[in-house]
């Protein structure tokens, strides 16, 4: 008697974790649910399984995860933006972390699989434009002159906001329950974003790190110049900082 109720109690344990995670889906388009996304539209979703995976400069090896591809467009917008979601095999943390990057929206491997390895569900976005570092105008402009704003709202805010979303959507998909907690971490633009999805998107997050914010641009700018004109003013240039 004592032993059927000891039995009884750990299929009843049993049942209740299986109910509280949920069926983990496989990882394949068909799989996973495509979400919907107010205001835009999914063209593309893919889903494949990583395995032994490595991200050479951060010396992280062996990871094992679901890839899923999203392409999805806001109509009218003329933009086309990529959304990738890292999804742990084995050992997910029920978190889902991200963040952003200097000069784009956001990276995919050098974000991603950092918080894999530690087992978030990860997102990250383009934004709807590549990394260039020297100069915006290929994305930001029309045309000499001409900004293009739509693309401009998705990269200060819209896209991220996007993002948010569908990482949350897609890992509840697949781990078949929702991330308990989500997480922020951002360094330079990735703090800016970070201290904007505070202030527009106060219930995306429940944690936050924004790191370095590029933020005050009207001061900011101006003294990433101030040591060139300095220089320029003196007529001494810098060839080499010191080590002492």
């Amino acid at each position: 008697m004592l032993l059927s109720k000891v039995v009884f109690r750990f299929l009843f344990i049993l049942w209740h974790i299986n109910s509280a995670f949920g069926k983990q889906a496989s990882c394949s388009a068909k799989a996973i649910a495509h979400p919907t996304l107010f205001g835009a539209k999914v063209l593309a979703l893919s889903a494949h399984e990583r395995r032994n995976y490595s991200y050479a400069p951060l010396n992280i090896t062996g990871l094992n995860f679901c890839n899923v591809n999203i392409t999805y467009t806001h109509p009218g917008y003329n933009d086309s933006i990529h959304v990738q979601v890292w999804l742990p095999i084995k050992g997910w943390n029920q978190r889902l972390g991200t963040g952003g990057s200097g000069f784009v929206t956001g990276v995919f491997d050098q974000a991603l699989a950092p918080a894999v390895a530690q087992g978030y569900s990860a997102v990250s976005t383009d934004g709807g434009h590549e990394l260039n570092v020297t100069s915006a105008a290929a994305w930001a402009l029309i045309s000499p002159g001409n900004v293009d704003w739509n693309l401009l709202q998705d990269f200060a805010s819209t896209a991220l906001a996007d993002m948010t979303m569908l990482g949350k959507a897609v890992t509840k998909s697949y781990y078949g329950t929702a991330p308990k907690y989500s997480y922020w971490n951002g360094c330079s633009t990735g703090g800016r974003q970070g201290l904007m999805m505070a202030q527009r998107f106060p219930n995306a997050y429940d944690g936050i790190l924004a790191g370095a914010p590029a933020i005050n641009w009207p001061s900011f700018i101006v003294a990433e110049y101030w040591g060139q004109l300095i220089m320029n003013q003196l007529d001494v240039y810098v060839v080499q900082v010191p080590t002492w």
